[in-house]
């Protein structure tokens, strides 16, 4: 083998590193992606609680307001 073939095949790993370093990347790239949705997820969720709450809070005056109506007849 020539010297600089020598250096060549130090330096390139052996193929199944290769390999493993590929489905590695793969699985990341599948994590990242899930992480991504989770958080899309999460911000979904926040939106829902947020829209909850200003729902109850209307809700919470209707009554209020419909019981001082009911106060004021009574």
């Amino acid at each position: 083998m020539r010297p600089g073939l020598r250096e060549l095949a130090r330096t390139v790993p052996p193929p199944h590193v290769t390999e493993c370093e590929l489905y590695v990347d793969q699985v990341l790239a599948r994590l990242h992606a899930l992480v991504d949705d989770i958080q899309t997820e999460e911000m979904a969720l926040s939106a829902l609680k947020e829209k909850w709450r200003q729902m109850r809070r209307v809700l919470r005056e209707e009554k209020r307001a419909e019981g001082e109506k009911e106060g004021k007849e009574g």
